[in-house]
């Protein structure tokens, strides 16, 4: 899996992923509404 910081990310990325951390949503990345990729949040090992 490659790795990638979110400071290299465009703003508004970081934005996003941000507000996935914080509801705990997924996003999903659609191209002509078709999903391409969903990126969900990290869970937390108990």
């Amino acid at each position: 899996m490659t790795a990638i910081i979110l400071s290299d990310l465009p703003e508004t990325i970081q934005t996003l992923l941000h507000q996935a951390q914080t509801t705990g949503e997924n996003l999903t990345i659609t191209q002509n509404g078709i999903p391409l990729a969903i990126i969900s949040p990290h869970q937390k090992k108990l």
